[in-house]
């Protein structure tokens, strides 16, 4: 049976164009509306494989196609079409659960090359859920996850947000395992602290001779991805002349290599990082408003470990874990030493976690970390500073003593601090009669008296 698809846009030329592809060169079926509602109306009577929508329409738009595709017929991907501008209101569709957007003015072969991918999507769900690698149940990376899961299928190119550390590089490697690319390779580049002709050489490639010491052509990431995935990140420390090359990439989708005139189709998604605010440094005339447009089609936000506090515990475990598996060891971590982890505000998020844990494994000896072994900041941390190295000091102490000692001072202090005999025992788990057993020396003194 012929495969049918929805096309709802108001213009009958755009309505005719797409007919063409689909029934005349694809060999499908279509149904078309003129409007929203018409669509609507459709939808609920009959089943489609895929409905495509225009966004903007005069009444209703194309998000309410959007939404009740997603009420009546959620297994239905909807493609939505937008005109060149629209990038924010694509990227909003794709986090309601547009399956993918095209830019109009449409292109015959992007389309059939897009509706041919989107009813093959029972084979990409073939693929292994890579976001199980993101350790964490906080509402904050659920949030992410969900829209970086809806945003993996398509060909968006994304912007990654967050403070040095969060996962930002991982998030990127799992979008692009989980997507149709995931065969293709993963390439990596990282802007900061690049001079302006490496970055540009790095990206686009050169040729021979092109500048001092350029011995031999040279593919750069675009080349290398091929059909794969470029991350970008440090995406705000572009050079200006850089971020214009890009923005061609990403609205044409061509390049030339440094000191070269041949034009390469990149075939390559784009996924960017930024720790910085790109929107402060539009406003200060060092990032193109243009380009962030591109990038940020789909705009993710990975956030510090300060707003995903319950998800420290699973960190923790995760590290100790996989430090113990590196190591050959079998360090366990002490009940104070881990609450005094799970408070710290970890400034350098997740990576200053995994680090520090790894750091605590290697160097242990006893098979526990206590709190003397965790590093002076989170002893001395703001808030927290007394009553944490008033326990680091109490470690110290308790290093130096024998068990008879310990037992003593820890009588001692019980009696002064007003306990009875019954209950010293039973704090101590042990019965009166061997509290009284215990040497005079230690306080207790035998006797019939009542304890009150």
């Amino acid at each position: 049976m012929k495969k049918v698809i929805l096309v709802v846009d108001d213009e009958k030329n755009a309505r005719d164009n797409l007919r063409e592809i689909i029934e005349d060169i694809m060999g499908l079926s279509m149904v078309e509306a003129d409007c929203a509602k018409a669509a609507v109306e459709l939808i609920r009577n009959r089943a489609f494989d895929l409905i495509l929508t225009d966004l903007r329409m005069p009444g209703e738009s194309g998000m309410l196609v959007l939404e009740e595709a997603q009420r009546i017929c959620p297994e239905t991907p909807v493609i939505i079409m937008t005109a060149f501008g629209s990038a924010d209101e694509a990227g909003e569709a794709l986090k309601k659960g547009a399956y993918d957007f095209l830019s109009k003015p449409l292109r015959a072969g992007t389309v059939e090359e897009k509706i041919a991918e989107t009813l093959r999507l029972d084979e990409k769900q073939e693929a292994p859920d890579a976001f199980d690698r993101i350790i964490g149940n906080s509402d904050a990376i659920k949030e992410t996850l969900k829209t970086a899961r809806q945003a993996a299928p398509t060909d968006a190119t994304i912007l990654i947000e967050g403070e040095s550390g969060t996962g930002k590089g991982l998030l990127a490697e799992c979008i692009h395992e989980a997507s149709p690319r995931r065969k293709g390779k993963f390439v990596v580049i990282h802007c900061a602290n690049t001079p302006q002709d490496i970055l540009m050489s790095e990206l686009f490639g050169h040729e021979k001779g092109s500048f001092t010491g350029a011995i031999s052509q040279h593919k750069g990431k675009f080349e290398e991805a091929g059909d794969g995935t470029v991350f970008i990140d440090e995406v705000g420390t572009l050079p200006l002349k850089v971020q214009t090359i890009l923005l061609r990439v990403l609205q044409d989708k061509k390049f030339e290599r440094l000191g070269g005139n041949e034009t390469i189709i990149s075939k390559a998604r784009v996924i960017a990082a930024t720790n910085e605010n790109l929107n402060e440094l539009v406003r200060s005339g060092r990032f193109r408003e243009d380009l962030l447009y591109r990038l940020k089609v789909v705009s993710l936000t990975m956030p510090p470990l300060r707003v995903r506090k319950g998800d420290v515990p699973l960190l923790i475990d995760h590290f100790l874990a996989r430090a113990n598996e590196d190591t050959s060891k079998n360090v366990t971590i002490s009940k104070i030493a881990r609450e005094m982890m799970e408070k710290y505000s970890w400034s350098g998020n997740i990576r200053e976690l995994n680090n520090c844990i790894e750091a605590l494994v290697i160097k242990n000896s006893s098979g526990e970390v206590t709190p003397r072994d965790l590093p002076s900041e989170i002893l001395t941390e703001s808030g927290a500073k007394k009553e944490e190295k008033s326990s680091a000091a109490l470690w110290e102490k308790l290093d130096r003593m024998t068990l008879d000692e310990i037992k003593k001072e820890l009588i001692e202090r019980k009696l002064k601090n007003g306990k009875t005999r019954t209950q010293i025992a039973d704090e101590l788990g042990i019965s009166r009669r061997s509290l009284y057993r215990l040497p005079p020396s230690y306080g207790i003194k035998k006797g019939r008296k009542k304890d009150e």
